[in-house]
């Protein structure tokens, strides 16, 4: 996706002054974007280039049983270093995917899931 807004939020804080552990040099932070869908994989159902997205700052798979219970932050699947990991998320330290964040122009989003349709939406 091409990236059109994101923001710096207060765990990202943690990352800067170094008191969050397992943070590599160089990984890019943010955990919040909204962009344009610019290509989609074979397996992505519901998006198109061109469609307008948010992505929250946690990855969850979307058939889990968590993600089904409508925890999604507490998705078991979406972290690849195993369901006892904890949470995966953009911008994070190693233990979290590690996935690179959104501070960027671009990124490559690992998994994509609509949820729950908050009702109509407008195409900008």
């Amino acid at each position: 996706m091409r990236i059109t807004t994101s923001a710096i939020c207060g765990t990202d804080l943690h990352m800067v002054r170094g008191t969050m552990a397992g943070m590599v040099p160089g990984t890019v932070l943010g955990h919040e974007a909204i962009g344009v869908v610019t290509e989609v994989g074979d397996e992505v159902r519901g998006f198109s280039p061109g469609d307008r997205v948010i992505v929250c700052s946690t990855i969850s798979c979307g058939v889990c049983a968590q993600c089904r219970r409508g925890n999604p932050a507490q998705c078991d699947v979406a972290n690849a270093n195993g369901p006892t990991a904890g949470t995966a998320f953009f911008g994070g330290p190693e233990s979290t995917g590690p996935v690179h964040g959104l501070q960027a122009e671009y990124a490559r989003i690992p998994v994509g899931v609509a949820h729950s349709d908050p009702g109509p939406r407008r195409r900008q």
